[in-house]
Formats: structure tokens, C-alpha cells, sequence
């Protein structure tokens, strides 16, 4: 898996985790995702994710993610992700 996907994958990882949480009757998915690349990094390269939410409307949650290596940025994405009732 490359660029992208790989991008797509760590930002839907790091936000199910960030508030607000899954609990017993509530979980929230992705709904839409953005990346843009700014950089290049080498296979095996150590990188940081970041990611802010930063607005909430109604059931939509807004993330920003952040992708660097050291001091250099790698990529941007903005992932969008909605709060749903657990189904028994």
C-alpha cells in the first residue's frame, strides 16, 4: 500500500480514537476523506500523525491530519466522520 491509501488508513485509525469516543449506543465511521501530499518520505522513514478535531455539526465531526517527518511536513487531510446508533 502506497501514498494515499496508506494516509487514508492512519487518519481513519488515529481519529476513531479521538472524542468523541465510541460508547456502549454510539459509534462513528468515516465519511470522507481529503489528502494532499506536500512531501515525499522514504519506506522505513519515522513518521507523526497529528490529528485535531476541529468542528462538530449536528452527528459530523471534522478532523485535521497532519503527517511530518522530524520538522518536515509530509501531508495534509481534512476526514470527515459521523456519529451513528450501535444496530443490536
Amino acid at each position: 500500500m502506497r501514498g494515499s491509501p496508506r494516509i487514508s488508513l492512519w487518519c481513519e485509525l488515529v481519529s476513531e480514537e479521538a472524542p468523541p469516543g465510541p460508547s456502549d449506543d454510539l459509534t462513528h465511521v468515516g465519511a470522507g476523506i481529503l489528502v494532499h501530499h506536500l512531501g515525499g518520505a522514504e519506506v522505513g522513514e519515522r513518521l507523526t500523525m497529528t490529528v485535531t478535531l476541529e468542528s462538530v455539526s449536528g452527528r459530523r465531526g471534522v478532523f485535521s491530519c497532519v503527517l511530518t517527518s522530524g520538522d518536515r511536513l509530509v501531508a495534509l487531510a481534512t476526514h470527515h466522520r459521523v456519529v451513528l446508533e450501535k444496530r443490536p
